[in-house]
């Protein structure tokens, strides 16, 4: 069984050693992320699992997928990502120029609320979920989720109430394999399922 020992002895000690420090210039969190404890997290549990294929939900400026790539950059068949852009306009495009200047990647980024997806029909190794945080939302991702991966990462997990509700609830409600929160600023819940 995977513990948290397991990822964080494959952590680098600074993202910045990973990806270009210029990419989070302007980033709001910048001091969140020098600290070590943040997008490293991802690279090592990407080191890990070595996945061929992953989704991300809510992909933003791109900073988490990035990390995510760099951790399995020579496994790494599929990079796909949904994003509302409610958050940020173009944010897609802005996460496909960082994913391409870094590692000459395209990966598909579409834009469209997963609320209103009712199935996702691929199967992918890695689901992360970092979408809209309210209960409803954030459940109905890790619904979406269930049947399609073997692994389910969620960002804010300590930070976030209804992020940590809809975590618990889908718990107690599917039959998983293990989980565990890492250390990581707002907590990163990891969920491997039993697919």
């Amino acid at each position: 069984m995977t513990t948290i020992q397991d990822i964080i002895e494959l952590k680098p000690d600074s993202i910045f050693k990973i990806l270009p420090e210029s990419i989070f210039d302007g980033c709001e969190y910048k001091q969140d992320i020098e600290n070590g404890d943040a997008f490293e997290y991802y690279t090592a549990l990407t080191r890990y699992y070595k996945p061929n294929s992953i989704l991300e939900i809510g992909v933003l400026h791109g900073f988490s997928l990035m990390s995510m790539i760099a951790g399995c950059i020579n496994k790494i068949k599929t990079i796909d990502g949904i994003d509302s852009e409610a958050m940020l306009h173009n944010s897609n495009s802005i996460a496909s120029w960082n994913i391409y200047n870094i590692f000459k990647i395209i990966p598909n980024l579409w834009t469209i609320d997963s609320i209103s997806i009712s199935k996702i029909y691929l199967k992918y190794d890695i689901i992360h979920i970092d979408g809209d945080h309210n209960f409803i939302n954030c459940l109905h991702d890790l619904n979406l989720a269930a049947n399609n991966t073997n692994v389910i990462l969620i960002d804010d997990y300590l930070s976030h109430k209804s992020v940590r509700e809809a975590c618990d609830t889908f718990i107690k409600n599917n039959k998983i394999k293990n989980s565990f929160v890492l250390p990581k600023v707002n907590g990163l819940f990891v969920i491997e399922m039993n697919v």
